[in-house]
């Protein structure tokens, strides 16, 4: 998301959606077609593994698998001991679909983006195993 929104400022908000005491600029988040094109294409070549933090066997699978000199250390990832529920928040956060539909759209893209290539990456690293075991 980064690489797409790098180039605008905040100034360029023309549209803002308010969530509690957070607000959300709609129109510049919102990247063209041709842009979100060019942050997929980054994603898919610039990164050996792209994981899913509610698919985290499936992520350290692929860890195992495309970093073997890591797989020794690969049993679990960082933020497994995260306990977000215990974080004080500021407000009371009103639940409103729609406007976390708009705050959301870009990333709801990615992650499906991001699903897709774990998902064929996992399926490509138990074929690489099933391979190599002897027959």
């Amino acid at each position: 998301m980064r690489a797409v929104q790098q180039h605008r400022s905040r100034q360029d908000c023309s549209v803002a959606t308010s969530i509690g005491a957070y607000e959300f600029c709609e129109a510049p988040l919102s990247p063209s077609g041709r842009e979100l094109d060019e942050a997929k294409r980054l994603i898919e070549e610039r990164f050996a593994i792209v994981g899913v933090l509610e698919r985290p066997e499936e992520t350290l699978e692929v860890i195992r698998c495309r970093l073997p000199w890591a797989a020794a250390s690969a049993s679990a990832l960082p933020h497994d001991a995260a306990t977000a529920q215990s974080w004080t928040y500021p407000v009371t956060l009103q639940l409103d679909s729609a406007a976390m539909r708009r705050a959301t759209a870009l990333e709801d893209r990615l992650y499906a983006l991001a699903n897709s290539l774990l998902s064929a990456d996992v399926e490509c690293c138990r074929k690489a195993r099933r391979r190599a075991m002897p027959a």
